[in-house]
């Protein structure tokens, strides 16, 4: 999977950024956090909604 195949997503810079390296639902399944390998994360919930985070 790759960034710019997501839609409706407000990733700013990240859509140069490479593929998913690391990818985990929560214990409920609402939510979806996956990472790549210059530190992004995006937080996915089951409505469809996307978050962005920069972890440094």
């Amino acid at each position: 999977l790759y960034i710019s195949d997501i839609k409706d997503g407000d990733f700013g810079d990240a859509k140069g950024a490479d593929v998913f390296t690391c990818a985990e639902f929560d214990e409920s399944g609402d939510y979806l956090a996956a990472g790549d390998k210059s530190g992004r994360i995006y937080v996915f919930n089951a409505n469809g909604q996307a978050r962005f985070f920069l972890i440094s």
